[in-house]
């Protein structure tokens, strides 16, 4: 769950903190308050691609930051903690987003400089953003996936799948090396 928005000098918003409760939160406002650059701030966070124009006029630099508080259940947990980015007992991600005019993004999982792929895999799964004609997560085999293990209850059984399945795919990569070095050994002695 979104518990903390911060903003600061993203498009006309030029420092905002914002503390989201538990439950149904809304947005409303007038035309041009600015409910839309609280959503676009958030799918930067979760992924979305950035642009130096988002960068608020006069400023270098533009400084998003999310905190997400994780369900003990969720799926996500493991993954952070065999990346180190979450220790055993945690669960708040902070995720933060610099936007520089230099072209020099940088993207922060819990303080650790991460790359962007790393983010979008990981908080896509932290947040559904849901505007008019948009159903793009229904349409992920993923989040299908992600649908089906929770509601089978698999998500332990999926977690221990896949450290084998990466035990396993590490073995048979250091298997190939050891062959290819054996192998070429032979062909040095050979000679």
């Amino acid at each position: 769950m979104l518990t903390e928005l911060r903003i600061t000098n993203f498009a006309v918003i030029e420092r905002l903190s914002l503390e989201i409760d538990s439950g149904f939160t809304v947005l409303t406002g007038e035309t041009g308050t600015g409910k839309s650059l609280l959503i676009d701030a958030v799918a930067l966070l979760v992924g979305g691609r950035v642009s130096s124009e988002q960068i608020r006029f006069g400023e270098d630099e533009a400084q998003l930051e999310a905190v997400f508080e994780i369900p003990p259940t969720h799926p996500i947990l493991p993954r952070l903690r065999a990346q180190a980015l979450l220790g055993p007992n945690d669960c708040e991600l902070i995720i933060r987003r610099t936007i520089a005019r230099s072209g020099r993004n940088r993207v922060y999982l819990n303080g650790v400089l991460s790359p962007a792929h790393t983010l979008e895999e990981f908080a896509g799964t932290l947040i559904d953003i849901h505007g008019q004609h948009d159903q793009q997560s229904l349409l992920s085999s993923s989040a299908q996936l992600e649908v089906l293990d929770a509601f089978g209850r698999l998500q332990d059984l999926r977690s221990q799948y896949q450290s084998s399945h990466h035990a396993w795919t590490r073995a048979r990569r250091t298997r190939a090396e050891l062959a290819a070095a054996n192998e070429q050994r032979m062909q040095q002695h050979d000679v």
